[in-house]
């Protein structure tokens, strides 16, 4: 016999599915409760027993993905200066990029990068023991995240012209040469 919470959670999921299903395909004030009930096969009261309204759908959706991308980088990234790190990293977003480039794609949530930004500093201040006080550390992790966090869509909404171990490579020589040095550096080729 299926559990009652069981129940709950695959209907709660479902209806989570077909949001994304016509997040993908429509901007987000387009997006109507029928429109996800309809798609998920359930009527407008179920989607009330979990969910207040779309903007607290959307909360949920981008709080759990975040929760996940987080649990996913905690244990994939060890050291800063690490190749293997960030080829973890971009399987990660490997994973996750269907959501992501919603997300953060020209329909997606503009405030969707700094909330996802801010959920991610803690965790490299607590990984490679930064100073969280000091603004420019604040500063620094704030570029580079927004940097790698926009190759990556790039790197997905393209769908992967390179590798996962390619993109690493190039996301690795960037944040440790720097901008500048690269671009000399193929230019030379």
């Amino acid at each position: 016999m299926q559990k009652k919470s069981d129940t709950s959670e695959r209907t709660k999921a479902n209806l989570l599915e077909s949001f994304w299903k016509l997040y993908n395909e429509n901007t987000f004030s387009k997006i109507k409760i029928k429109m996800i009930t309809d798609l998920a096969g359930y009527n407008r009261c179920t989607f009330y027993q979990y969910f207040t309204d779309i903007d607290n759908l959307l909360e949920y959706a981008e709080d759990k993905l975040i929760n996940e991308l987080i649990a996913y980088l905690d244990i994939a990234i060890n050291n800063l200066e690490s190749k293997d790190n960030i080829i973890k990293a971009a399987e990660t977003y490997e994973h996750f990029g269907y959501y992501l480039s919603i997300l953060l794609g020209p329909n997606g949530d503009p405030a969707f990068s700094t909330k996802y930004k801010n959920a991610l500093k803690p965790l490299l201040f607590n990984k490679f023991n930064l100073d969280n006080n000091d603004p420019r550390i604040d500063i620094i992790c704030d570029f580079s995240l927004g940097a790698i966090i926009s190759s990556l869509v790039n790197w997905y909404d393209k769908k992967m012209p390179i590798s996962p171990e390619s993109l690493a490579s190039l996301l690795n020589t960037l944040l440790t040469e720097g901008l500048i040095s690269l671009i000399k550096k193929e230019s030379l080729h």
